[in-house]
């Protein structure tokens, strides 16, 4: 990992996150294709733009504990969120809808994870296991905090 950075003095212990080393790798690859599936191509630059949309999206759920489960369904959208929960500071637990029903929600239990990433499709079935889900298929073009309830208006009725 040192010689990564140019430096090869083994006494220094860096601590870097595969976030960060993804995130390294824009400025000189940002148009690189990152991911080719069957649904479709992502550069690095999309991938980062979508997965920093779906941590920002992540973190607003303000998800209780360490770790969400993740679909395991083989698309570019389980990439996205794999990275996206890595980024939002989180561990991740995948999670396969062709298991049995009991013993997802035994995993789910056991695992005390409240909320999980998926897609539109499966969704509703995140929703029967107890789980808070977000969708790493959705939209999430503009994340933006909560407003305060009370706004002050300007001069010309509208908020500040």
């Amino acid at each position: 990992m040192s010689n990564f950075f140019g430096n090869n003095d083994r006494q220094n212990n860096i601590t870097i996150t595969v976030s960060q080393l993804f995130e390294h790798q824009l400025p000189a690859n940002g148009n690189i294709t990152a991911v080719i599936s069957d649904d479709g191509i992502l550069s690095y630059n999309e991938l980062n733009k979508r997965s920093d949309r779906l941590a920002a999206a992540i973190q607003q759920l303000n998800i209780d504990g360490d770790i969400i489960g993740v679909s395991t369904a083989r698309n570019l959208h389980t990439l996205v969120a794999l990275l996206a929960i890595l980024k939002a500071g989180k561990g991740y637990l995948p999670l396969d809808a062709n298991y049995p029903a009991d013993r997802l929600k035994q995993i789910v239990t056991d695992s005390r994870i409240n909320a999980g990433v998926t897609t539109l499709n499966e969704q509703s079935f995140y929703n029967e296991l107890g789980l808070k889900s977000i969708a790493a298929d959705g939209e999430y073009a503009e994340v933006r905090p909560a407003r305060p309830a009370s706004r002050r208006r300007t001069g010309r009725g509208s908020p500040d």
